[in-house]
């Protein structure tokens, strides 16, 4: 099975949820954490050059030292190095709360991340602003809902009134992957980085994985499944799941809320696209998994998702990319007999 399936899997627990530092993904960065360390060791205006924007500059080296903190924790809280990193953290998140020009997927972490040592204020300053330059986002509003859930007493009506708002908008742009892009035009593309290239496709992925504060299955689950929908939520969870289902970037998040979908379809027709839509996407996925393990499949899927990266798309969008070159290449697949 190829390589890339593990980081779905990856991917998978990840949306569900929310920011996944846990063991199993920390082991590829152990203190200390190569990846980090080369973005760091890059100066900010050389990161600025790369991505034609400071903002990011400022949000990549925020994430580097968040990281280091999360792998290095086992030292001591009274260690020096580490409460500067924490300092220095902090200020770099402090600077991108400053800065008007920041995208919105730049304040997702700000927002949601409860290991950034921000204020409530500053928080919730920085979802105004996001819901405010971004409305016709479904993810937007995503976002607020996941963060009045992380709340210590969340509002029933407030979650109702950000769920109807959620199902009414026009779009659901990505917003893991632009989160990934932002990594890989620091981490991928800048030669003031010792890991650039083809060969910084997994760590970037990993390293996104780990940190997306985003937990979208896990906060439709908690709005929307059968013991929590109720007959005033049922329209906007089905327009939701259906937002989620065909604009997600993540495969396993489509899955998920196409199934999702299914069971609050409004009729027979309904339910029928929903199952179809379910079917087309586990197809793709039983292709992808099963393709063979070699250097030019690798390569192949690295290509596709550098090409994804620059130029916009989602997940399905590489595996419908690489499974198209194989089959013009005259590669064998699976189910293509």
């Amino acid at each position: 099975m190829i390589r890339h399936a593990l980081l779905i899997l990856i991917l998978c627990t990840a949306m569900n949820s929310g920011f996944a530092t846990d063991q199993a993904l920390q082991k590829p960065f152990q203190c200390p954490t190569a990846l980090s360390v080369s973005v760091r060791s890059a100066h900010s205006a050389e990161l600025a050059a790369t991505s034609g924007d400071e903002a990011e500059s400022i949000w990549v080296r925020a994430m580097a030292l968040q990281w280091d903190r999360a792998s290095c924790g086992t030292r001591s809280p009274e260690d020096a190095t580490n409460a500067l990193a924490e300092d220095e953290a902090l200020a770099l998140w402090q600077r991108l709360l400053d800065r008007r020009d920041a995208a919105p997927h730049l304040l997702y972490n700000a927002i949601l991340d409860p290991n950034i040592a921000l204020s409530p204020p500053q928080r919730r300053a920085a979802l105004h602003r996001v819901l405010a330059s971004d409305p016709h986002n479904a993810q937007s509003w995503l976002v607020s809902l996941q963060a009045e859930l992380q709340s210590p007493r969340p509002d029933t009506d407030r979650i109702d009134a950000l769920l109807t708002q959620a199902g009414q908008q026009s779009e659901f742009s990505r917003g893991w992957l632009s989160m990934v892009a932002t990594w890989w035009r620091a981490l991928g593309e800048s030669p003031a980085n010792e890991s650039h290239g083809v060969d910084a496709v997994d760590p970037t992925l990993q390293f996104v994985i780990a940190t997306s504060p985003l937990a979208d299955v896990k906060t439709l689950h908690a709005v929307c499944a059968h013991e929590a929908v109720t007959p005033l939520r049922r329209a906007a969870c089905r327009n939701f799941a259906k937002h989620l289902a065909e604009g997600a970037d993540s495969v396993a998040v489509q899955h998920t809320a196409a199934t999702l979908w299914a069971q609050l379809a409004t009729d027979a027709t309904d339910a029928m696209r929903a199952a179809q839509w379910r079917q087309e996407l586990d197809s793709l996925q039983a292709q992808f998994v099963t393709l063979p393990d070699t250097p030019s499949t690798r390569a192949l899927i690295n290509t596709s998702w550098i090409d994804v990266l620059q130029n916009g798309g989602r997940e399905i969008d590489v595996q419908r990319q690489v499974l198209r070159s194989m089959s013009t290449s005259g590669t064998a697949t699976p189910g293509s007999d």
